[in-house]
């Protein structure tokens, strides 16, 4: 029993790190960061080390869902958590190319990405924040393992 005790730290400090998905500001210290280990997805909203809320789903948990939609020069994401007592967290992001050229060649409209989270109750949208400045999520192997998200319920102003 004691050695247990003494490997747990050293198997935990090898444990591989959790890959960013999305990370980013939501005003003054709050932050929305999502991470994956690699076979479940994490959303946590708060102060950096102290979240307020996190939320954990896997391909099979029924609780995590995925949307992606691909333009010709734009992409909208998804990840729609379900935390039960009717209240969702949708985490989008939002990527859209430079459009158009100006005389001197630059973009007339430039390059844009969004991203943010809708938190839902009954199905109804009862608040959202925007990253700041902006945001972009990450595409990751376990997204194409989970449940699709029929809907892109990304924000039409994402």
């Amino acid at each position: 029993m004691l050695i247990g005790h003494m490997l747990l730290p050293l198997a935990l400090a090898l444990a591989p790190p959790a890959d960013t998905i999305l990370s980013c500001s939501v005003g003054g210290a709050k932050r929305i960061e999502v991470t994956s280990d690699g076979t479940s997805v994490t959303y946590r909203y708060g102060r950096k080390g102290r979240p307020e809320i996190t939320l954990t789903g896997n391909p099979a948990s029924g609780t995590l869902f995925y949307h992606g939609t691909t333009y010709l020069r734009a992409e909208d994401q998804t990840l729609r958590f379900v935390a039960g007592n009717g209240y969702e967290y949708i985490v989008y992001s939002r990527w859209q190319a430079p459009t158009g050229r100006d005389a001197e060649g630059l973009p007339t409209v430039p390059e844009y990405n969004g991203a943010g989270v809708v938190v839902m109750y009954g199905g109804k949208a009862i608040a959202r924040l925007k990253c700041r400045p902006d945001g972009m999520m990450h595409e990751w192997p376990v997204f194409f393992r989970l449940p699709k998200d029929e809907a892109n319920r990304t924000p039409d102003d994402a």
